[in-house]
């Protein structure tokens, strides 16, 4: 699919220009310099008895403090451009304040010169991260960057933006959903397997149980939603505001999936993404946020003490294509589809 037309020419290429600068300042730093961070997650991988969890990691170099000096010592005329381009855009300040700030108009002019620099200087240090992460010390690639500003544009100017939410769905495996064969089961609602960037945003924070528990998921249900974007980090907010209305239809798949299957199935989380744009970027990855929903696990998670779980809990249970396509239930029940009178979230 063709990169859409930059709807800011002037933003991109002065972007570009910070980002370029550091990559190919960051080009010649030697490896054995860069401080290491390891990243670990859990995939299916089947051994003697068939499907299991398995722990899985890398190490990625971390490129912030590199990055930070290069842009002071280096780019500080290409960095003042940027700001003042985006300190001479209307709607970019407007979209960059604190809603707090947009209570009162008149404070436009004058917060639009503290808020701008900081809030310029922090989503172009995340893309050049990110790029790094990409690129490593390969040379600057355009392709990369044109695909990666146009989600960082689609994020600023867009005044209503996709979501997903995505609930892994632990201690259950199914192998005929992939990457690119997701079950739908309703308009907005599907079995999806979770990417390796899913899998390393959702357990790289210290949880209330281990990571082998949180781990053990390789799928998840997907529900998707229009929300607004008319501030800085409102289509986040709005997209759990959305997340706390799904309740009820994920207790009732996972019910149907228990009775049907005979699995103490469960969910510990949620996760809330953006989809064709982009708010930020973190650990290397596009920006993923994590929520706990805790009374939704599986009782056999809470009967044993969290280092006891690796050993304790049951190998995950395998649900080939044919199981599904015999629960025709799953797409006729009420409680999957999206209520009527429930709205766009975020609207009245």
């Amino acid at each position: 699919m063709a990169t859409p037309t930059p709807r800011d020419e002037d933003l991109r290429r002065l972007v570009q220009q910070v980002v370029e600068g550091c990559i190919s300042r960051c080009s010649g730093t030697s490896r054995r310099r860069l401080p290491q961070q390891k990243r670990s997650w859990w995939e299916v991988k089947h051994d003697e008895s068939g499907p299991n969890f398995h722990e899985v990691s890398d190490e990625v170099d971390q490129w912030e403090a590199v990055c930070n000096k290069i842009r002071q010592q280096h780019l500080q005329k290409e960095m003042a451009q940027l700001v003042r381009h985006v300190q001479d855009s209307d709607e970019l300040c407007e979209f960059l304040r604190p809603a707090r700030v947009n209570e009162n108009p008149m404070q436009l002019a004058i917060d639009r010169n503290m808020l701008v620099p900081g809030r310029v200087e922090f989503f172009v240090h995340e893309m050049t991260i990110y790029l790094l992460h990409s690129l490593g010390q390969s040379p600057f690639s355009q392709d990369k960057f044109d695909a990666l500003y146009a989600e960082l544009e689609a994020g600023l100017f867009e005044r209503k933006v996709s979501v997903s939410i995505v609930v892994p769905i632990l201690n259950v495996v199914f192998p005929s959903v992939t990457d690119d064969a997701p079950l739908e089961l309703s308009e907005d609602m599907s079995l999806v397997a979770l990417t390796n960037a899913m899998q390393i945003a959702r357990v790289r924070e210290p949880l209330l149980f281990a990571p082998p528990t949180v781990g053990r998921a390789s799928h998840g249900l997907r529900f998707t939603a229009r929300v607004p974007n008319t501030v800085d980090r409102e289509a986040f907010f709005r997209a759990h505001e959305f997340a706390r209305t799904l309740r009820v239809r994920v207790d009732a798949a996972f019910g149907l999936l228990k009775l049907a299957h005979r699995i103490d199935t469960g969910y510990f989380q949620y996760l809330v993404m953006a989809d064709g744009w982009a708010h930020g970027w973190d650990d290397a990855l596009p920006h993923i946020e994590m929520r706990e929903w805790r009374d939704g696990t599986p009782s056999a998670l809470y009967a044993n003490l969290p280092e006891h779980i690796r050993e304790d809990f049951a190998r995950p249970k395998t649900i080939p294509k044919e199981g599904l396509s015999r629960s025709p239930e799953v797409r006729r029940h009420p409680r999957f589809r999206r209520s009527p009178r429930q709205g766009t979230p975020g609207t009245a």
